[in-house]
């Protein structure tokens, strides 16, 4: 296969799937990626198959998940380049989305550490109430109400949103766009408050919903360190446990992380996976 023969040359394959391959190239320069991810493409080109050659990456990040990756290219433009990560989903709001951008440039710098404590530090920002409803609004497109199972109509939040603005008297539409804010996601269904631009908002956002949501995001990144959802909704890392369930019995232990712990007195397992000029 290909890998196998790149492999046994001694280039390192950082990441693969059913249609890419990335590899490390040769020389650290801009010249010698260029020249070596040509070089390859015409290697393996051939017997009705072509190989293409189409970027080279400064710096590059996966947890081994496939189709799940991001990157930031040098060639044929700079350019940052996600995939599975979905920093634009239809339930998503810009806190959630700016957050997850955030990290992905500290990681690609190659700053695990600061990816890290800025993740705990975005998640604790949402439990302290210290970000702006602005930025945890989700909005979504309405279609007819007619279009939408009778049976989970009145479960769906942008339904009873545009509903509610109907009642309150704005001229809304199917294939408007409605916007509304999560107050109580213990609720069945949540309770939302619509969103109207310009208008004063005087509801409570479920501050733990939003906490919780963002370290979903963030987690996908960071879990690969060790730091899940639940890890960055403390803002400590769990002590290990030993083989019967009890605390980590190493004499000496130190007790668990807080956010101000500095992140080389934490068990960490750096597992990232990063290349500089790689094809």
């Amino acid at each position: 296969s290909i890998i196998r023969d790149l492999e046994a040359d001694g280039h390192e394959v950082v990441y693969s799937d059913t249609d890419s391959v990335f590899v490390r190239a040769p020389t650290p320069s801009l010249e010698g990626a260029l020249a070596f991810g040509e070089s390859v493409a015409r290697r393996f080109t051939g017997a009705g198959a072509t190989f293409e050659f189409q970027s080279v990456y400064e710096a590059f990040f996966s947890h081994g998940a496939k189709k799940r990756y991001v990157g930031r290219t040098a060639w044929p433009k700079s350019d940052l380049v996600v995939r599975g990560y979905e920093t634009r989903r239809t339930d998503a709001f810009d806190y959630q989305s700016q957050s997850l951008l955030e990290i992905f440039d500290l990681i690609l710098k190659g700053d695990t550490d600061g990816a890290i404590r800025r993740s705990r530090e975005l998640v604790a920002a949402v439990r302290e109430r210290k970000v702006a409803p602005e930025s945890l609004v989700i909005s979504r497109s309405v279609r007819a109400e007619s279009e939408y199972n009778e049976a989970t109509r009145d479960a769906l939040p942008f339904l009873r949103v545009f509903r509610r603005l109907r009642e309150e008297g704005y001229d809304v539409i199917p294939g408007m766009k409605v916007a509304w804010i999560v107050t109580d996601s213990r609720q069945s269904p949540q309770a939302v408050e619509p969103w109207i631009e310009g208008r004063p908002f005087s509801a409570e956002p479920d501050w733990e919903y939003y906490a919780e949501r963002v370290a979903q995001t963030l987690a996908r990144v960071t879990e690969v360190f060790d730091w899940d959802a639940a890890a960055l909704l403390r803002g400590s890392h769990q002590r290990r446990l030993g083989t019967d369930g009890s605390a980590d019995p190493t004499p000496g232990a130190a007790p668990p992380a807080s956010l101000d712990t500095p992140l080389t007195e934490v068990g960490v397992r750096p597992r990232r996976r990063t290349t500089q000029r790689s094809l």
